[in-house]
C-alpha cells in the first residue's frame, strides 16, 4: 500500500442468503484510478485552453471534410455563430469584398492538406463586420 487513494469501479449482486438471514454479495471492482486521472487532467488542461482564448479573444474551429460540418468554441463565438453549422453558412459570414481571396487560399489549403492563413472580414447579424487572423492546418482523425 503506497497511500494513495484510488478509485474503484464495482459491480456486484446477492448471491445467497444464510439460515440466519445474512446476505452474501459477489461482485467485482476495479481500479480505475488511472483512468480518474486523465479525466481530471484533461479537464484542467480544457480550462487553461478556455482562460487562453478567452485572453486572446480568440475562438477554435474545425471543418470536418467529410460531413462538411464546422465546430467552433471559445469567447467570440459571436463571430462565428453557433457552435455547429455548415461551411457554406460560415462562408457566408465573409464579408463579400473578401470572399474571392478568402475562398481562394481556403480552398487551396484545403486541396493541399497545408496550413491556411487569411485576414478577412466577418459579418455581425447587425450588418457590421470585425476583422479577423484566422490560422489553422489539417488535423486527422481515424
Amino acid at each position: 500500500a503506497d497511500g494513495k487513494v484510488r478509485w474503484l469501479r464495482s459491480i456486484g449482486s446477492p448471491s445467497a442468503t444464510d439460515a440466519s438471514g445474512t446476505a452474501a454479495m459477489a461482485g467485482l471492482a476495479w481500479d480505475i484510478s488511472d483512468r480518474k486521472e486523465m479525466e481530471l487532467a484533461l479537464r484542467e488542461t480544457e480550462l487553461r485552453l478556455r482562460r487562453t482564448l478567452s485572453s486572446g479573444q480568440m475562438v477554435i474551429w474545425e471543418w470536418n471534410l467529410r460531413t462538411h460540418e464546422r465546430r467552433s468554441f471559445g469567447d467570440k463565438m459571436e463571430l462565428l455563430g453557433t457552435g455547429h453549422e455548415s461551411m457554406d453558412r460560415a462562408f457566408a459570414r465573409v464579408h463579400p469584398e473578401d470572399l474571392p481571396a478568402f475562398r481562394s487560399q481556403f480552398d487551396l489549403a484545403v486541396r493541399e492538406a497545408r496550413e491556411f492563413r487569411a485576414e478577412f472580414r466577418l459579418l455581425a447579424e447587425d450588418g457590421s463586420s470585425t476583422w479577423v487572423r484566422s490560422i489553422g492546418g489539417p488535423l486527422a482523425f481515424d
